[in-house]
C-alpha cells in the first residue's frame, strides 16, 4: 500500500514538472523566433543606412539584404527625408523604418507597426555621407 502511495505521489510530480518543460520549451521557441526577426530588422536598417550614406535617395521598400534569421518573415526598409540642407554644411536628416514585407507600403510611423525606427543624420561636407550621426535607434 505504501508503494502504491510513493507511486502515485511520484507520477503526479512528475507529470506536473513535464508540463513545465513544455512551457519552458514553447516560450524559448517564441523567443528565438523573436530574435531572428529582431536581427534580420537591424541588418536591414544598416544595410539601408550604408546605401543612403553613398548618395542614394531615400525611398520606401528600399532594397536590402535577404531574410538571414527568419526565412518566415522578411522585412523591408522604408526611409524618408525629414529635412536636408546644402552648400557649407550639407546634411540631410533621415528616419529609417523596419516593417514586415507583409505590411503594405509605406511603413506606417505608427508605434505598433514598425520593428525599428532609426533617425540618421548625414553630413555630407566634403563628400556625401562623410560622417553620420545616429540620432535615435528604436526597437520594439
Amino acid at each position: 500500500m505504501l508503494a502504491l502511495l510513493f507511486l502515485t505521489v511520484c507520477g503526479i510530480t512528475i507529470g506536473g514538472l513535464l508540463t513545465f518543460a513544455n512551457t519552458s520549451s514553447v516560450a524559448t521557441t517564441t523567443l528565438r523566433q523573436t530574435r531572428r526577426t529582431d536581427f534580420d530588422a537591424h541588418a536591414a536598417v544598416e544595410v539601408a543606412i550604408a546605401t543612403v550614406r553613398t548618395g542614394t535617395n531615400c525611398t520606401t521598400n528600399m532594397p536590402t539584404v535577404l531574410p538571414l534569421n527568419n526565412l518566415t518573415a522578411p522585412v523591408r526598409v522604408d526611409c524618408y527625408q525629414l529635412s536636408a540642407t546644402s552648400g557649407s554644411h550639407a546634411q540631410r536628416n533621415d528616419v529609417f523604418l523596419v516593417c514586415p514585407q507583409s505590411v503594405a507600403p509605406p511603413c506606417d510611423t505608427n508605434p505598433s507597426v514598425p520593428l525599428l525606427q532609426a533617425n540618421v543624420i548625414f553630413y555630407d561636407t566634403p563628400v556625401p555621407g562623410f560622417s553620420i550621426g545616429i540620432q535615435s535607434w528604436t526597437s520594439r
